[in-house]
């Protein structure tokens, strides 16, 4: 939908390294460097005065109908707890293989990948917000001191602040984002750390990097397809 001005930025670009005569954009001749230019503005010309009516009212209206004409399927909760209890399931067999040091990549990729949609599916939060997790923000004590108001706290509520560890964690547009980890997925992740020299570089600063991969992170929509479906 905003190829349109993605289009015009091209154009201005094209504009200034033809005009800048940079290497691959240089033109034979004055004249030949001319047209290229008039081409380039014609161009820019369409796309500001057509753009909008010939292509993305279609586009819209294309996405629209195909939005209402498909049904949305939401999960039941019953999925959600089936999702939950059969990836603990999948995280514990893994733990039990690296215990028995019978553990391989795929052990610690299937690992990775059940502590990744635990923590989505616990916190409820963008995959991103969880996915690009770093290793010293993890590490990082930070415990707020609730001293003040400690006696307007339940015990039920007490027990939370020392059951759950608190991550804190950049998300989009910068922002600080919360992460709790339960006793359980903190468990997880020690072993996780324990064994990560054997599988991922020692430069890289995810938690959820993932061995063999091209990208430094663990891609959270990807390990709840694929646990689901395994599931």
């Amino acid at each position: 939908m905003h190829l349109g001005t993605s289009l015009k930025t091209v154009c201005d670009e094209f504009t200034h390294l033809v005009l800048m005569q940079s290497e691959g954009f240089k033109c034979q001749s004055t004249v030949a460097r001319q047209i290229l230019l008039q081409d380039i503005k014609n161009f820019k010309k369409l796309t500001e005065s057509r753009w909008n009516i010939e292509v993305v009212a279609l586009a819209n209206k294309d996405l629209q109908e195909k939005k209402w004409s498909k049904p949305l399927l939401m999960p039941l909760v019953s999925d959600i707890k089936k999702f939950r209890e059969e990836t603990l399931d999948i995280a514990n067999n893994c733990i039990q293989l690296l215990y028995n040091n019978q553990d391989n990549r795929n052990t610690y990729k299937e690992l990775v990948n059940c502590i990744l949609a635990l923590l989505i599916v616990f916190n409820r939060r963008r995959i991103g917000d969880v996915q690009f997790l770093k290793l010293k923000d993890y590490e990082r004590d930070k415990k707020t001191d609730f001293t003040d108001f400690e006696c307007i706290l339940t015990n039920s509520e007490k027990m939370l602040t020392k059951k759950y560890k608190r991550v804190v964690n950049g998300g989009k547009g910068s922002r600080a984002v919360v992460i709790l980890a339960p006793e359980n997925i903190q468990g997880f992740i020690t072993v996780l750390l324990e064994n990560r020299g054997k599988y991922i570089a020692s430069d890289n600063e995810y938690i959820f990097a993932i061995p063999g991969s091209k990208i430094k992170w663990g891609k959270g929509d990807v390990a709840i397809r694929t646990l689901a479906e395994k599931n």
